[in-house]
């Protein structure tokens, strides 16, 4: 290959490096914004209304706040040991488990950014306690990220619908909102590392 090809192709590679790292650096904020902005909303609603709240309804936030505290050291821990997901070696720790329950308490930790925005937030959960073998934290953040997607994308006054269903021996979870959807040009890039939308 001629010097000058190399040269270009080389220049490629930089070009693209620098885009993949640009975007894993947004990814990451991304994935910690989400419960440390369910944190921050539910220590200023105890702060602000702690005199006009019940004893449950406070005990019912501190539980959020410490699960969302719990999953935002798990998602620091998984970016500090990035290198083993480049090389294949990350481990999940699966479990059977009920996945209502999961998301559930996604919802439960998104209540209030939905509200701050009037959106209805509606759960609709399959009503068998049928269990899936998977690891608790990667699928809260996969329901949680769907979930805070479509509250984000949906214009104040909206509605969102989380709907766990079961479909033979499957579980399908559904999250539909009335925003702007994703360009059609964008939907069969969605599933690509770190891609989003422009």
């Amino acid at each position: 290959m001629p010097r000058y090809f190399r040269q270009k192709k080389s220049e490629q590679l930089i070009r693209e490096n620098i885009r993949l790292k640009n975007d894993f650096i947004a990814n990451v904020s991304h994935e910690l914004r989400s419960p440390l902005f369910s944190i921050l909303g539910f220590t200023s609603t105890l702060l602000r209304d702690r005199d006009e709240l019940d004893h449950e309804t406070i005990g019912e936030f501190l539980g959020i706040i410490h699960e969302e505290s719990r999953r935002l050291s798990s998602l620091i821990e998984d970016v500090l040991t990035i290198s083993r997901i480049d090389s294949g070696k990350v481990a999940y720790k699966k479990s059977a488990l009920d996945p209502a329950a999961i998301v559930d308490s996604a919802c439960k930790s998104l209540k209030i950014r939905a509200e701050e925005r009037h959106i209805e937030l509606f759960l609709d959960l399959y009503g068998s306690n049928l269990l899936v073998y998977a690891d608790p934290d990667a699928l809260k953040q996969v329901a949680v990220n769907l979930i805070s997607n479509a509250i984000k994308f949906t214009s104040e006054g909206g509605k969102v619908s989380v709907t766990l269903s079961k479909n033979h021996d499957t579980m399908v979870l559904a999250v539909d909102d009335n925003g702007s959807g994703i360009p059609e040009k964008d939907l069969e890039r969605i599933f690509e590392k770190f891609y989003r939308a422009r």
